[in-house]
């Protein structure tokens, strides 16, 4: 006889539930499911971003929601705070999932950016 346990694969590395780091505002108007899939994507965001640059100490997300001849536009304002410098990204569509990713994808542009320019200035990791 097969077991639960071995039918059902547990994901290898989950994500806890919220990060501490992460401070979502402005979900109220949101559905549910919508509510869950942002905190992934931001769960993610915030992981990636952590290998990325390390030591963050704040990720704020803030969801607007503007009602427009019965469609919703979704604007999603991202800010990183790392010692010494803060990161902003702000992109806005109808489609809830595209502009969630898109100010995801800008976040993390910016941080590339700011952190290869650190690099070529002080220059640690040109040989």
């Amino acid at each position: 006889m097969v077991s639960a346990d071995t039918i059902i694969k547990k994901p290898k590395n989950p994500l806890p539930a919220v990060s501490s780091k992460i401070h979502i505002s402005g979900v109220e108007n949101m559905k549910p499911f919508q509510q869950a899939e942002l905190e992934t994507i931001m769960n993610k965001v915030l992981a990636k971003l952590d290998k990325t640059y390390g030591n963050i100490k704040e990720f704020k997300c803030y969801v607007k929601t503007f009602e427009t001849t019965g469609k919703t536009k979704y604007s999603i304002h991202l800010y990183l705070v790392v010692p010494g410098s803060s990161f902003t990204a702000e992109q806005a569509d109808f489609d809830f999932n595209a502009a969630v990713s898109w100010a995801a994808k800008a976040l993390e542009k910016e941080v590339l950016r700011a952190k290869e320019k650190h690099k070529y200035q002080t220059g640690k990791g040109v040989k």
